[in-house]
């Protein structure tokens, strides 16, 4: 069990939480997770029918996220990591392992004694996360709105992280469910407050790398279902970064960056109402980046 300081007690809880739908658990069903209740499959059904590439993405982002720790610790000798948004982690793979692996596992396996700390403003999420976590080392759990960092930032959670050292932000499919005010200030509050050295990892959905219309039909219909979705353009991302030093290859359609080597999602389109599915080739509309703050 962690011996890190804990954070919160008690979960703050929505009590219209079980009466709308929730982003996270309609990305969880999207991943082929079963957390969700039927006005979350409703959703998740109709996004599939404007944007039957969906589930690929979702996907695809979740491996990069995975990878990108991998070269932060490997590449950037990054040992401790905060990771905002972490919605519900993947399921199990081969070898007790979750497919694909977590941060710590990707983390720990490159510096055992490696720190992560996973955020999230979602409370059943937390839940989920504590049943998790709480066993592992050098974890922590922490809820907490991202739009409002400062309090996070400034408290007994980051107490546990060493701020002589760098910290790696992990940003993954996060900044979509901001507005532009929210995610700029979350980005500078981020570069104000962390150690030198430290770099941020960020996938973000794409509105100028999408298929035809299909991209603004999944805002539709999100938006429908009560929830904002706001994908970017590679130039708006590039200035939500601002002046953070953005690594090679640049802000890159995440099947670029995840290499010929590493593992692919299927390419199977699985429309999810119904039985029908389909070989396509898909582009994944979503970008990555790993960016530094530049030296002073």
């Amino acid at each position: 069990m962690s011996d890190l300081p804990p954070v919160a007690d008690v979960f703050r809880r929505d009590e219209n939480y079980w009466e709308r739908a929730s982003a996270s658990r309609i990305d969880d069903y999207l991943l082929g997770g079963c957390d969700v209740f039927d006005r979350d499959r409703k959703v998740a059904d109709d996004l599939c029918q404007v944007a039957p590439w969906l589930p690929v993405m979702k996907r695809s982002a979740q491996r990069h996220g995975s990878q990108a720790v991998t070269t932060l610790a490997q590449s950037l000798g990054i040992t401790q990591f905060l990771d905002l948004g972490c919605g519900y982690a993947p399921g199990w793979g081969a070898g007790d392992v979750h497919d694909p692996p977590l941060p710590y596992e990707s983390a720990r396996a490159i510096h055992p004694g490696a720190t992560v700390v996973y955020v999230d403003a979602d409370w059943v999420v937390i839940n989920h996360a504590h049943s998790k976590f709480d066993q592992c080392a050098a974890t922590i759990v922490v809820q907490a709105d991202v739009r409002t960092v400062e309090p996070l930032l400034a408290g007994p959670v980051t107490q546990a992280l060493d701020e002589r050292a760098p910290v790696g932000f992990l940003l993954h499919d996060l900044l979509p469910w901001l507005t532009d005010e929210e995610a700029t200030h979350l980005v500078a509050a981020l570069q104000a407050w962390a150690p030198p050295g430290s770099p941020i990892s960020l996938t973000h959905a794409s509105s100028d790398a999408a298929p035809g219309a299909s991209m603004g039909d999944v805002v539709k219909t999100y938006a429908a279902a009560d929830i904002l979705f706001r994908p970017r353009s590679r130039e708006q991302v590039a200035h939500l970064l601002g002046p953070w030093h953005i690594r090679d290859p640049g802000i890159a359609l995440i099947e670029q960056r995840l290499g010929p080597r590493s593992p692919r999602p299927s390419r199977k389109v699985v429309r999810l109402r119904g039985d029908q599915a389909e070989d396509q080739v898909v582009t994944v509309p979503a970008y990555a980046a790993i960016a530094t703050i530049p030296s002073p």
